[in-house]
């Protein structure tokens, strides 16, 4: 006990800090010493008689506690690259693939390229016979099947073909029988353009031909599926894009890869071979069409199919816009058929053999070629009006509303424009008979004289020139007629003497009333026997005015309107 108490006396005394110097640390660092130097010589001090009392020490100081080991640095997380599938494998073998709750995957070996299954349903098989069933789908040949390699693919659908999923599956090889190599040439690739002209059928599949023109393949338009049996029907269907088809063949095996169900929906993949349309040489030479057959209105007519007729504005054939088959048309169904596009035909001919390639099935869907008899519209002329020679004939007026009236004077031979530039067309028989005594003083009647044709026709203020066809009405000089009421009344009544035609409705006559009074009032009296449509000509109407008024010569035309014309039996 006594040795440790002088042990710790021992260490206090040496660690205990000196008063004269600033307190410094108690302890330097272990690893690092304090350099030691010569301690400075010590002077006596002088001497105190009575020293201050000394503070009480302080308690000595722990030992230095030993450096503190440096905290454990947890370890980093290595980043690991993501991990990328590894391309699909470009070799040239026969190969499927399978994950169960997806549809399965086959390699073509031509794109060499991965595809799901266009059914969208074949799941995975339970067993070997089961995988060599569903190669055979791809690769008739198939024997039996074994693992190939693991791959990777982005192509994964569920059922239906719907959205996309990434996994990584065994691929299983279709081993296929060896075949011995056949003379045959190795068929051409679908992207090399191939100029044989070809059809493809495909079980319950819309068919397709190529066409050598555009160097692709077309669905077609109709979207029936078509499965012919026999050579025969093969060849029937080639003769619908290629015409002059003689004969048919076996081509090649090809894969297309826009296969339609029926009404051309979907799309879908799939092998077949396709037949060559051998065209042969037309036993009849194409029938040359005239000269000016992309002037002449026509149509054309196949049992069973639109009626088209030929537009020549653009120079080409329409199908029908109705979109309506036609059986058998007589002649005079054609003719009205030509009516509806050339208002003015009034009789048929046949013009000329012509072939069509854009024959339309009911509702103007699909695409047919025939050869068929076109029938020319013909369409009745137009009448000539051939005026008489203008430096001939009496003093006459004409009127064209909107132009200024013209005037022909039979001393100058000529018609010439009015020349203050503003008289315009007369509503009635007085204003006309007026206008002609402004030219011709003598005139005591206006009449019609005859059609004809003039180009000195102005517009206001006698500006612009226009040719027109109008009537030409005399004005004629002679004595005036008696107006007395006891000769010829109906000169000095208006209603005497008057028939009445309307347009739809029974012809009238007028009737006088109170004959004792000159004052009389008219009245028109319906001929229940007489249609407006019995009397369109002059002869007829001079018949009606004689059943009423015996005494008439010839029925003139007073006044008239769009529905009613009035004419003056004299």
């Amino acid at each position: 006990m006594i040795r440790y108490c002088w042990c710790i006396l021992f260490l206090a005394a040496c660690y205990m800090p000196d008063s004269s110097s600033p307190r410094q640390p108690s302890y330097q660092p272990v690893s690092h010493p304090a350099p030691v130097t010569q301690p400075a010589p010590v002077t006596q001090p002088a001497p105190v008689t009575q020293p201050a009392p000394l503070p009480p020490e302080p308690a000595p100081l722990p030992p230095p506690a030993p450096p503190m080991p440096a905290p454990p640095v947890a370890p980093q997380p290595v980043l690991q690259p993501t991990p990328v599938a590894a391309p699909p494998l470009r070799d040239k073998v026969a190969r499927v693939m399978f994950w169960p709750g997806k549809v399965n995957q086959y390699f073509d070996i031509h794109t060499l390229s991965w595809y799901t299954d266009p059914d969208g349903v074949s799941g995975a098989p339970r067993d070997s016979a089961g995988r060599v069933r569903y190669c055979k789908r791809w690769y008739p040949r198939t024997t039996s099947t074994r693992r190939y390699a693991q791959e990777s693919l982005y192509t994964w659908r569920e059922k239906g073909n719907r959205n996309a999923h990434f996994a990584s599956r065994w691929s299983w090889e279709c081993v296929q029988r060896v075949q011995a190599p056949s003379p045959a040439p190795t068929p051409m690739p679908i992207s090399v353009p191939d100029p044989v002209e070809r059809v493809i059928f495909l079980p319950g599949h819309v068919p397709q031909h190529y066409n050598p023109r555009h160097h692709r393949w077309f669905s077609d338009r109709d979207g029936v599926v078509r499965a012919p049996t026999s050579r025969k029907q093969i060849k029937r269907y080639c003769k619908r894009f290629f015409p002059y088809t003689s004969s048919v063949k076996r081509h090649a095996r090809e894969t297309l890869y826009r296969w339609r169900k029926r009404g051309n929906t979907g799309t879908f993949v799939g092998s077949a071979d396709s037949w060559q349309c051998i065209q042969g040489t037309p036993t009849r030479p194409a029938p040359a069409l005239p000269a000016n057959h992309r002037s002449i209105p026509r149509v054309m007519f196949w049992q069973g199919k639109v009626p088209k007729y030929f537009d020549v504005r653009l120079r080409s054939w329409r199908s029908d816009p109705d979109g309506r088959v036609r059986r058998s048309m007589t002649n005079r169904q054609k003719i009205a058929y030509c009516k509806r596009f050339y208002p003015r035909t009034n009789t048929v001919r046949k013009f000329a053999k012509e072939t069509n390639h854009r024959w339309r099935a009911a509702g103007n869907r699909g695409r047919f070629t025939n050869t068929k008899w076109s029938w020319e519209c013909v369409r009745a002329a137009r009448p000539v009006v051939r005026p008489p020679a203008q430096a001939n004939g009496p003093n006459r007026v004409m009127f064209w509303p909107g132009k200024v009236n013209q005037v022909f004077d039979r001393r100058v031979r000529k018609w010439r424009s009015d020349p203050d530039g503003v008289s315009g067309a007369p509503n009635r028989q007085s204003g006309r008979l007026a206008y002609c005594k402004k030219f011709f003083p003598q005139t005591t009647l206006a009449r019609r004289y005859r059609q004809e044709r003039i180009a000195t026709w102005r517009e206001r203020g006698n500006r612009g020139a226009h040719s027109a066809v109008r009537w030409s009405w005399e004005c004629k000089a002679g004595p005036v007629r008696p107006t007395g009421p006891t000769t010829q009344p109906h000169y000095r009544h208006p209603g005497a003497r008057q028939i009445q035609l309307g347009f739809g409705l029974y012809a009238r006559y007028s009737q006088r009333k109170n004959l004792r009074n000159s004052n009389f009032t008219h009245q028109w009296k319906a001929d229940q026997g007489v249609r407006w449509r019995d009397v369109t000509n002059a002869q007829r109407r001079n018949r009606l005015c004689r059943r009423h008024f015996p005494r008439t010569n010839r029925a003139v035309m007073i006044r008239r309107n769009n529905q009613v014309s009035v004419w003056q039996c004299n």
